[in-house]
């Protein structure tokens, strides 16, 4: 293996927790959506001024990241400056975007499991004193969908690489 092929492998991977971030970033998004439907724009239009900004930053960072790697090695110079011109690592990069994919799912699911117990916890015991406390299901919404995303990176993770891939052999 090159370092070229090192780096750029290195810099997917680096995609692809970007992307993680991205997922974080959806839940902002919605609440923002929630805040508008509501009728309450003042904080819609504040979450959605801080959101919006971070999320276009974070998807043209994930784009170049993943699809554009070879582009930021040439920019850098990443792959310069190296004694030897072959790395002994017997791995093929579809492995490794897999094993990639799959740690980003799992952390998804682990870091979001417990958290979706405490608001489910929290809604029900707000349903029990309504009077004390106005429970929300967004936030409920919000753990679900992180936990959905990161059971489909966990079971289509083949998919996801193989299109990772099928972009590079463009």
């Amino acid at each position: 293996m090159t370092p070229r092929t090192l780096f750029n492998i290195l810099l997917k991977a680096l995609g692809i927790l970007v992307i993680r971030d991205i997922i974080a970033l959806l839940p902002d998004l919605f609440s923002a959506g929630a805040y508008l439907w509501s009728g309450e724009t003042s904080p819609a239009l504040l979450n959605l001024f801080v959101v919006i900004p971070s999320l276009l930053a974070y998807c043209v960072l994930a784009y170049y990241l993943m699809l554009r790697s070879d582009w930021i090695m040439d920019k850098f110079n990443i792959d310069k400056g190296f004694e030897d011109d072959t790395i002994e690592l017997n791995m093929h990069r579809s492995t490794v975007l897999s094993i990639s994919i799959i740690v980003l799912g799992g952390l998804i699911v682990v870091d979001e499991a417990p958290r979706l117990t405490r608001i489910l916890l929290n809604y029900l015991e707000g349903s029990r004193f309504p009077d004390q406390y106005q429970p929300s299901l967004a936030n409920v919404f919000a753990s679900v969908f992180k936990i959905i995303i990161g059971l489909v990176l966990l079971l289509a993770q083949r998919t996801i690489v193989n299109a990772i891939e099928l972009q590079r052999k463009r």
